[in-house]
């Protein structure tokens, strides 16, 4: 028994299949242009990279090289700390038993609440302050800080789902 053929399909199909291949667009600009002398992307915008310049991948390896390393080493720092720190307040949170202890965990949930915008002053004037500025362990110190409150929510919850 053959399918019945329906027109609301076919328009649904051909406009997604119109949106698939403008979505494609911008990536494939994107790759054209790298391949690309400057001036040539100035010049001629929607033409074919001829000829292609490979080494323009080399160039954006080697400056973004740096950065790139500098970026791991905070990633690293900062998780460290903050799992050293949150893990041990997560675990006092959840099996702990001191005064206080469910009040000040809800001082934290609702701290969570607090936009991060709103640190961003007094975060500048501690940094200064504790001449943590320009420095990537300043920064670590203020990501750790940052970090702390979300990851002791999530710690406590998986500490006191264990039995």
């Amino acid at each position: 028994m053959p399918r019945k053929i329906n027109a609301k399909a076919i328009i649904s199909y051909s406009l997604l299949a119109v949106i698939l291949i403008l979505s494609f667009v911008p990536i494939i600009m994107m790759v054209s242009m790298s391949l690309r002398d400057s001036l040539l992307i100035y010049g001629d915008f929607w033409g074919l990279p001829w000829p292609p310049k490979i080494s323009n991948y080399s160039f954006a390896l080697f400056d973004l090289l740096a950065p790139v390393l500098r970026t791991m080493y905070l990633c690293v720092i900062s998780i460290l700390g903050i799992m050293l720190f949150a893990t041990l307040s997560g675990y006092a949170f959840a099996r702990l038993s001191f005064v206080g202890r469910n009040m000040m965990f809800w001082v934290i949930v609702m701290l969570m609440t607090v936009p991060g915008v709103l640190l961003l002053t007094p975060n500048f004037v501690l940094a200064d302050w504790l001449h943590l500025k320009n420095s990537l362990e300043g920064l670590a110190v203020f990501y750790i800080g940052g970090g702390q409150l979300f990851a002791i929510f999530l710690l406590r919850t998986f500490f006191t789902s264990q039995p």
